[in-house]
């Protein structure tokens, strides 16, 4: 929920002080028009964008389907230890978040990522094998000026390999 903070602004001659800084204030869940947003609707954009799936543990797996849904996974969407990947050459990134804030994904998801991380990409379509660059999220950067979907790792995990032939064919 977004709460825009009310202005100082002194009140209009015959305005009473409190509806001058009230009418700034959203309610939780509106839209910039005041408007309540459904959560179907949130949904169902955010299938259009990302594909989900569900790790063994209770883990939420998110790979892009495209370059603005994988800047958006790698810079907006993730929290600072949810672990993301990605195969070498161009391909979808992949977000792992744990089932709770104080666990880290189990061994099993990771690979279920990294098999998903090599699918969808570029390397996967000919080879079995796929090497999976690793980092925690905190670790993207975003370098000035590259294209959209670009993303820097500063400190990567050690590296995983994702096996095509092992990932799930549709999300859940």
């Amino acid at each position: 929920a977004i709460w825009a903070r009310a202005r100082k602004v002194a009140p209009a001659v015959g305005e009473p002080a409190a509806a001058s800084s009230a009418q700034h204030q959203r309610r939780p869940g509106a839209n910039s028009k005041g408007n309540q947003r459904s959560k179907q609707q949130g949904k169902s954009a955010e299938s259009n964008r990302f594909m989900r799936f569900d790790g063994p543990e209770g883990e939420i797996i998110w790979v892009g389907k495209n370059r603005q849904a994988n800047e958006e996974l790698a810079m907006k969407r993730s929290n600072p230890e949810d672990v993301w990947m990605h195969a070498s050459g161009p391909g979808s990134h992949v977000l792992v978040r744990s089932a709770t804030k104080l666990s880290a994904p189990s061994k099993e998801a990771l690979q279920l990522a990294a098999n998903l991380a090599a699918r969808h990409s570029k390397a996967g379509k000919t080879a079995s094998k796929v090497q999976i660059t690793v980092a925690h999220a905190k670790h993207l950067r975003k370098p000035k000026g590259a294209p959209v979907g670009a993303v820097l790792v500063t400190q990567a995990l050690p590296s995983l390999t994702g096996f095509t032939d092992q990932a799930p064919d549709a999300a859940n």
